[in-house]
Order: structure tokens, then C-alpha cells, then sequence
């Protein structure tokens, strides 16, 4: 239950460093979501590798800041894994149902509520 409770923490602390990045961004001309995912995908990387955190922080900084922060950031991590596992054919259908899929089931959400006024 503690690091139920610390990981909700951290994605409080991800979303509003989101949240802040897209206030910011407009003023700098850059797309605040897209620096959002950059960021916690090299923030990912990082905390993935480094030994010098330690693994009990490790959920809270990945789940609950970077998962705050951008759910990209989790996407690159379980591609990496499957780059590394070898499972190439594994990382090609988890791309296409991830983005492909993803994106066609937004625009049937989106269609539908259009349609049905929800």
C-alpha cells in the first residue's frame, strides 16, 4: 500500500511537470507533449540503466513520475525490452497495435461520440 501511495505521488508530481511543460512551451515555440514524451523517454532510459538509484525508487520514478509525466515514456521502455529480448517480430506487432490501434481506436471513440452526441 506505501508504494501504491508513493507512485501516486510521483504521477502527481509527473503531471503537473507535464502540465507546467505545456504552459511553457507555446511561449518557446515548441510542441509541449512531444518535449513531454523526449524528456521522460530519455528520463526512462536513464533510470532504467543506472545503478546509482535505487531499485526501490525505481516504480516511483518510473511509473509515477514519467507515468505522470507521459505514458510514452512506459511505450519506449517495453520496446527497448523487446529490442534487447531479440523478439523482433514481437516489437513489430506490439508498434502497429500500440500506435495503429491506438490511433484507430481514438478516431472511433471520437466518430462515435460525434454520432451518438455523447
Amino acid at each position: 500500500m506505501k508504494e501504491l501511495i508513493t507512485i501516486a505521488i510521483g504521477a502527481s508530481i509527473g503531471g503537473s511537470l507535464r502540465h507546467l511543460i505545456t504552459l511553457v512551451s507555446p511561449r518557446l515555440h515548441l510542441n509541449g507533449i512531444l518535449i513531454s514524451n523526449l524528456i521522460g523517454c530519455f528520463c526512462m532510459g536513464y533510470i532504467l540503466s543506472s545503478e546509482k538509484i535505487p531499485a526501490t525508487w525505481k516504480p516511483i520514478l518510473t511509473v509515477g513520475v514519467l507515468g505522470g509525466l507521459t505514458t510514452f515514456s512506459s511505450f519506449a521502455a517495453q520496446s527497448l525490452e523487446l529490442i534487447q529480448q531479440q523478439k523482433f517480430w514481437h516489437l513489430c506487432s506490439y508498434l502497429f497495435v500500440s500506435v495503429g490501434i491506438g490511433i484507430l481506436c481514438c478516431y472511433l471513440s471520437f466518430k462515435v461520440t460525434q454520432i451518438f452526441k455523447l
